[in-house]
């Protein structure tokens, strides 16, 4: 059962639970590290109250709780109460700690959009697109008008899983909304990485309206801003050519696309040498020079880049790599090296998920 700890400036975090109902909060820890009262106590103050609770003897959940250290209710009652997000923030509004309110917003809204990033992942973009909007209004009453660069990821997240059901309207709609929300934002925060996932989804648009002039447009500023936060030859900046080059594979221009996918193959070959085998890159290759990096460069570290992608989609885009070299019998990329690379990139797969 996944916990997210929650600092409201305690001694101790307080942790939100994903459960089969639902995110809910340990009424025992709540009045221990929040308010520092007695659950029991506690206890019969929300019963008089009726705020809503729900109690429950699942042996996973007490199991968990015990894991994490909260405190049991008293001695001689068994179970723990649970209580819902809306029960524990009209608790702190009715008790006057609205000082903790938008800690809680901001924990929750964070795990919600954690689950709309993996309903995405797994394809479903059904059952994500209910949660996903529902990110987005709790997204515009936490932070706007103050913070709008923070709402900017939610509204690109619900674009994703629009595209995913091929609403094109519905995609534009929102991702008009999420580039003007950080023209808005004046402050001096780094904004490359949002800018290029805002350029690489009006590709995406472009693509399902078919429009090929666009698409190209909107995944090279995917290409330069990519570049200019992680570095050219980061494996990041590798999935920004990769979709460049499935333009021109759309219109048939594959030689074109070939140009792009040999970035791609050699990013990959060196990060994933030296993650796995040692291999550090020589100076003779542009990898290993200082004009080549990003504004930071620690984003170089391999391991720490990597651990940012979703290998099953890099193991993918290879595969399709690999099928259309030997469509065309191209002497540009060696097929034995790459086939080299994509065993490489299994490991780190096994690697990353011991």
């Amino acid at each position: 059962m996944e916990a997210v700890a929650i600092d409201l400036g305690g001694k101790l975090p307080i942790h939100a639970l994903v459960t089969k109902k639902g995110i809910m909060f340990s009424m025992s820890q709540v009045s221990v590290e929040v308010f520092g009262e007695n659950p029991a106590a506690f206890g019969k103050e929300l019963r008089r109250l009726r705020y809503p609770r729900m109690r429950t003897l699942d042996t996973v959940t007490l199991m968990r709780l015990a894991q994490l250290g909260i405190p049991p209710e008293s001695a001689n009652v068994t179970g723990a109460t649970l209580l819902p997000p809306t029960s524990f923030l009209r608790i702190l509004d009715d008790r006057r700690r609205m000082d903790l309110i938008p800690k809680v917003r901001a924990a929750m809204l964070k795990m919600i959009t954690k689950e709309v990033t993996d309903l995405i992942i797994r394809g479903q973009f059904e059952t994500a697109l209910p949660i996903a909007m529902d990110a987005v209004q709790k997204a515009q009453a936490l932070y706007w008008p103050r913070e709008p660069l923070r709402m900017v990821p939610c509204y690109l997240l619900a674009v994703k899983v629009n595209l995913g059901l091929n609403r094109p309207v519905q995609s534009e709609d929102l991702l008009g909304v999420g580039s003007w929300l950080l023209l808005q934002d004046k402050s001096n925060e780094a904004k490359d990485d949002l800018r290029s996932e805002i350029s690489q989804l009006f590709g995406r648009l472009s693509m399902l309206n078919k429009l090929t002039g666009p698409s190209l447009k909107a995944y090279a500023e995917e290409i330069y801003y990519k570049a200019r936060e992680f570095g050219i030859y980061d494996v990041r900046t590798s999935i920004a050519f990769y979709n460049i080059s499935r333009v021109f594979r759309n219109e048939k221009q594959l030689y074109h696309a070939l140009a792009f996918w040999d970035v791609v193959i050699h990013s990959w070959r060196v990060a994933l040498e030296e993650l796995i085998m040692g291999v550090k890159p020589t100076r003779e290759l542009p990898w290993g020079k200082k004009e080549f990096e990003g504004k930071n460069s620690k984003h170089l570290i391999p391991k720490e880049a990597i651990a940012t992608l979703q290998m099953p989609e890099v193991c993918d885009m290879l595969q399709v790599i690999i099928h259309l070299t030997l469509i065309l019998c191209t002497m540009f990329l060696h097929l034995g090296y790459v086939l080299w690379l994509l065993t490489l990139a299994d490991l780190q797969m096994v690697h990353g998920s011991e």
